[in-house]
């Protein structure tokens, strides 16, 4: 049975999984951070959830040049996110020491973004 939802609530986000270290030890994206903004500009999206994110100063340098104002990110987990929409939930799991689950919420869309990051031994 399809649910129906109020019209206001039938937004349409772009949400874009990077995978291209953007702050991972040791340059830790320095020096990238613009041509990573440059390619998700193209894209434009509302969400980006990066892996091997450890260098919070870069993760605000893109979101900076991507006019993004939420940055979720610790320097002890390796999947972070920015956001140009509001977001209700930003909560990190640990199942290993630097390997983690990041669960964003976006208020009234019913939408849940799982960002997991697992070590090459695990996939």
């Amino acid at each position: 049975q399809r649910l129906e939802r109020p019209r206001e609530a039938l937004r349409h986000e772009r949400i874009v999984v990077e995978d291209e270290d953007a702050g991972s030890p040791p340059r830790g994206g320095r020096g990238r951070d613009g041509l990573i903004a440059d390619v998700l500009g193209e894209l434009e999206p509302d969400v980006v959830v990066f892996e091997e994110a450890y260098n919070l100063a870069v993760l605000d340098s893109i979101a900076s040049r991507l006019d993004m104002h939420q940055v979720m990110g610790r320097p002890d987990h390796s999947v972070a996110a920015i956001s140009r929409v509001p977001l209700d939930q930003a909560e990190w799991r640990t199942y290993r020491r630097g390997r983690a689950v990041l669960e964003l919420g976006l208020p009234n869309q019913g939408l849940r973004i799982m960002g997991v990051h697992l070590s090459s031994g695990m996939s």
